[in-house]
């Protein structure tokens, strides 16, 4: 039974691990889409304490029973409120989340094995848990992947530093992959290029792509993608462009951005 609400939990947990991804793993990033998710949660887990004290002190079923219905409203409302949230692209699975995923399942289980001092606990509210699980494990693993990120951030500039390859940026609201591919399509005609592949515009995602980087690279295109104010920011520190592209500045990212004028001031941090 401990298995299988843990497995339970991570299949459930895939639409929050999304999130976090596309937020760059901010710890803030599953808030901005999660709000009502948090308040809920918070909510189930003050009455799902209490129930499960009454219970277990007075041996009253009914406030138990009637507690759980409650929790499982709840967590219809939850899973209503996660099914809203539209994403651009599904989860890539990267070592990262490998890594949050064992650690979020090593979590799940200890819950289980806490609560399951009577088997009438409450089994279903582990769905309701799933984003402070997964914002743990985050904070468990925070100090293995800034060693980690920093160390090919730091060699990523380095290379970048001592490369002759022009350096170009692409940001926007809109349109960045498209510029970006039709960008080296033209420039390879001529010269030798080299580009962040897919959606890799993170600082990580540049840094692993700058690994590829020779000395026969002419010229490198990095996409900056972002969700706060100072994304942009941190990525040119990074690249150090000489030659900027704004595609285009529209109303998306709202969610963080929360109006136009974020989200301009920050595409032109480039």
């Amino acid at each position: 039974m401990i298995i299988l609400n843990a497995v339970l939990a991570i299949v459930c947990s895939y639409r929050m691990l999304m999130t976090f991804q596309q937020s760059g793993y901010k710890r803030l990033g599953i808030l901005d889409y999660n709000n009502s998710y948090f308040v809920f949660g918070l909510i189930s887990m003050v009455i799902s304490i209490i129930a499960f004290s009454l219970d277990l002190f007075l041996r009253n079923t009914l406030i138990f029973y009637t507690a759980g219905a409650i929790v499982l409203f709840i967590m219809v409302l939850c899973v209503y409120q996660t099914f809203r949230v539209k994403y651009k692209k599904p989860l890539v699975f990267t070592k990262r989340v490998f890594r949050l995923i064992a650690v979020f399942s090593l979590l799940c289980a200890a819950y289980q094995l806490l609560y399951f001092t009577e088997f009438r606990c409450f089994v279903w509210s582990i769905y309701l848990f799933t984003p402070f699980f997964i914002l743990l494990s985050k904070i468990i693993l925070s100090p293995l992947e800034k060693i980690n990120n920093n160390r090919y951030i730091r060699n990523a500039k380095n290379k970048l530093i001592e490369s002759k390859a022009i350096k170009i940026g692409i940001t926007g609201s809109f349109g960045k992959t498209s510029v970006k591919n039709i960008l080296k399509e033209i420039l390879s005609r001529k010269y030798s290029v080299l580009m962040t592949p897919e959606s890799y515009n993170t600082p990580l995602g540049i840094a692993i792509t700058v690994q590829s980087l020779t000395d026969s690279i002419e010229i490198f295109i990095a996409e900056m993608g972002a969700r706060h104010k100072g994304d942009i920011k941190e990525l040119t520190d990074i690249v150090r462009p000489e030659i900027g592209i704004v595609t285009g500045v529209n109303n998306q990212h709202m969610e963080t951005f929360r109006n136009i004028a974020n989200t301009a001031k920050t595409k032109y941090e480039l």
